[in-house]
């Protein structure tokens, strides 16, 4: 199974993640500077491959996934869900997690896409990452993100 880590930056001027595959950082994401939500561009090397664009509608936080400039997914979370679900469409995955907030799975109809786990002793957010297909590395790397800043973040515990 192909294993990826991504690494929220403690020193930055705006929000900041490294995701790792090995040791080599195979993408960076940056907190645009002017966002209302959790807006970030992915960048590979110098060049922006992708973002996430985060709109919060009444009763629902949702995230649009852009690689390219192709919307390839929209994330979506019940603001006011005590669980930890979210539901990535069109692929029809759903974010299971466990109540400690350290274990996460991305599935559909039991077949398991990637396998999330949060480091409880890092300096700050750190996910070692497992998934099913090489192909889908940015992608789960994105979710990844929208899963931090959806349940780790200092504005989402507010």
């Amino acid at each position: 199974m192909p294993h990826m880590t991504v690494h929220q930056k403690l020193v930055a001027m705006t929000e900041s993640y490294e995701i790792k595959s090995g040791n080599q950082i195979a993408y960076t994401a940056k907190k645009k500077m002017i966002s209302a939500g959790a807006d970030f561009k992915i960048m590979q090397g110098k060049d922006v491959i992708a973002e996430i664009d985060e709109k919060i509608l009444p009763a629902v936080r949702t995230f649009r996934i852009l690689i390219r400039g192709q919307r390839v997914a929209v994330v979506k979370q019940q603001i006011h869900a005590i669980s930890k679900d979210m539901f990535v469409e069109p692929f029809g995955w759903k974010l299971d997690g466990d109540l400690t907030g350290t274990d996460f799975r991305f599935t559909d109809r039991g077949h398991v896409y990637a396998k999330v786990h949060k480091k409880m002793i890092a300096l700050s957010d750190t996910y070692e990452v497992d998934f099913d297909d090489p192909e889908n590395a940015l992608l789960i790397a994105m979710l990844v993100i929208v899963l931090d800043e959806t349940f780790h973040s200092k504005r989402s515990e507010k």
